[in-house]
């Protein structure tokens, strides 16, 4: 078990040993870099606080090894890697001028892919195995207008197109080179556009999209055909924003409610809502791959499900808001702007500081 003594030390750039890079095997999560320029100088980028926006936007763990970080930032700094749970940090893309000065939308590990990180950027798809010291290129494709990207969570060779309208999401195949339009059921009127999307890892085929209309809609053949199976929407008006999918079931979904947290087990066509108070926020839901009945929300406070999302406890309130949070092993880590990096204790009932920063 690792421990820290509760400070940050970043390493700008150093080399991260081969033996250690194989951790990453299985570090399937998606990791959303907001968008913005790189300036072509490697940087080090340490966790300090930026103005008007939170330093981290994403954390993404090793499946095999809860030892392992990375952080995506998004105040146009290079994301950071930690091999010791947060206690130190180094540059994960170094060599900037090898990506060029173009927005950074995308990045994923893929087991298909080695060690190997693949990022799309710019309509280019480019590889390191090497944890971001040096990059390639690996595919340029031409395409319409979509706004974002997202690699598939098990196949390196598709990539998901959104959009908004009469084609909303394309499919493209890089062994092939081509872009497919995805049917999407617009029976229950115009689509919008494409505002999230989750992927189900051990259902590959199982994903669903919500537009900005409200609606939900489920695929269950790799991207395909997308069917309307419901609705955030109530009395006309957004009352939940789905958080995630359970991995071992395709029909559940959850979501942040105005009243605190909805659970769908038909794929969004019903919701059960806790009520966890007019005051409750809750900004992300994380699954126990080891015991997926156990849940992890956390915003205002942190609560706890061990059947499902059906029913919660708020376990913890002291450590202040949660803005970003993600399971490592069995333990959840948060970052907010106010407190930064704190990782939770089995139970969720104590907490300690990652980062040297104080709160309030």
């Amino acid at each position: 078990m690792f421990e820290c003594d509760g400070s940050i030390i970043v390493k700008p750039n150093s080399t991260i040993g081969v033996n250690r890079c194989m951790f990453l095997h299985t570090m399937l999560a998606l990791c959303l870099v907001a968008s913005a320029a790189n300036n072509g100088t490697a940087q080090d980028g340490a966790l300090t606080l930026e103005v008007d926006e939170p330093v981290i936007s994403k954390l993404v763990s090793s499946e095999s090894d809860p030892s392992v970080i990375l952080a995506c930032r998004s105040n146009a700094q290079p994301p950071l890697i930690s091999l010791d749970g947060g206690c130190t940090w180094n540059a994960w893309m170094a060599d900037n001028d090898s990506i060029g000065a173009n927005v950074l939308q995308t990045a994923v590990h893929l087991p298909q892919s080695s060690s190997s990180f693949m990022i799309e950027q710019d309509r280019t798809i480019r590889i390191t195995d090497d944890l971001g010291a040096s990059w390639r290129n690996h595919i340029t494709f031409t395409t319409g207008a979509f706004h974002s990207y997202r690699f598939h969570p098990m196949d390196s060779t598709i990539i998901y197109g959104f959009s908004s309208d009469n084609s909303p999401v394309g499919r493209f195949n890089t062994k092939q080179r081509t872009w497919r339009s995805s049917s999407v059921d617009t029976s229950a009127g115009p689509f919008g556009s494409v505002v999230d999307a989750f992927f189900t890892k051990t259902n590959p085929g199982a994903s669903f999209l919500v537009s900005s209309n409200g609606d939900v809609y489920q695929s269950r053949d790799t991207g395909s055909t997308f069917l309307r199976t419901g609705s955030v929407n109530e009395g006309g008006r957004q009352v939940s924003i789905i958080l995630a999918c359970d991995d071992d079931d395709p029909d559940r979904l959850y979501a942040r409610h105005v009243r605190g947290i909805s659970t769908s087990s038909d794929a969004g066509k019903t919701w059960k809502v806790q009520d966890l108070g007019s005051d409750s926020w809750i900004s992300g839901i994380e699954q126990d791959k080891a015991d997926p009945l156990l849940l992890w929300a956390y915003g205002d406070a942190i609560y706890r499900s061990s059947d499902g999302g059906s029913t919660w406890s708020q376990v913890n309130n002291s450590a202040g808001d949660h803005t970003i949070g993600l399971l490592v092993g069995k333990r959840l880590v948060t970052w907010s702007t106010l407190n930064g990096l704190i990782r939770f204790s089995k139970d969720g009932s104590t907490w300690e500081k990652l980062d040297s920063r104080t709160g309030n």
